[in-house]
């Protein structure tokens, strides 16, 4: 009877398949930053092209990232999906490049025809947002952040809890902004006024637990731009 050894050698190939997790693990963490690096370019010619459509849009994003965040904690949010909700804010109007400035810029009413066309943003903006895999979660939250509470909003007709919570909070941050920042077609609102019409929304376009939450905050410490009268 052969002595057996005092340790078992592995074949080589098992060897190999043994050690490759670890080798994964490595080679992951040398890439880890220029993954990084490249989402952060990517984000940034993105934001470079809303701002080459419209300087205005781009101020209007990050405002609306500002208090969407805001909203999103006062939810008790975990920071990953504030982080989502940030970014996923920022690119929110990204699909509004591919609509006609005559349509964006104009000061008067929006024929039926030319408010078609601007239904058409958010899908413009997942057509654009498709290839990249690291915005995956973002995409549901600009797609559906013109979902009405009530269900009469586009481009899914969702209502309720279907409508994802980043995008109800989108939905009011958004529409915060647009009352407290001029226009070309109107004046900025009062807070006052923008707790009016938050009221007055509340279970028709908007979720009424944030309109309630958002609310307070307005109480507490009015965004930046909002006139108290």
């Amino acid at each position: 009877m052969t002595d057996r050894p005092s340790h078992t050698v592995l074949p080589t190939d098992t060897q190999n398949r043994a050690l490759k997790p670890v080798a994964i693990n490595r080679w992951m963490q040398r890439i880890h930053p220029h993954i990084e690096a490249a989402h952060m370019e990517s984000m940034r010619a993105l934001l470079a092209a809303v701002d080459a459509k419209d300087r205005y849009t781009r101020s209007h994003s990050l405002n609306v990232a500002k208090y969407a965040v805001e909203i999103g904690r006062r939810l008790r949010l975990p920071e990953p999906a504030l982080d989502t909700l940030e970014v996923a804010s920022l690119l929110h109007d990204l699909g509004k490049i591919g609509v006609a400035d005559a349509i964006l810029n104009k000061p008067g009413p929006l024929t039926k025809e030319e408010f078609e066309a601007i239904k058409k943003h958010p899908q413009t903006a997942i057509d654009i947002l498709g290839h990249m895999s690291f915005l995956s979660d973002h995409r549901p939250i600009i797609l559906h952040h013109h979902e009405r509470f009530d269900g009469t909003g586009y481009p899914a007709g969702l209502s309720g809890d279907e409508i994802p919570i980043g995008a109800r909070a989108l939905a009011v941050a958004d529409a915060l902004d647009t009352m407290l920042s001029p226009r070309t077609y109107k004046r900025a609102f009062t807070t006052n006024h923008v707790r009016r019409e938050l009221r007055h929304c509340a279970g028709h376009q908007f979720d009424p637990t944030i309109v309630n939450l958002t609310l307070r905050w307005l109480d507490e410490k009015p965004p930046r731009g909002g006139k108290m009268m």
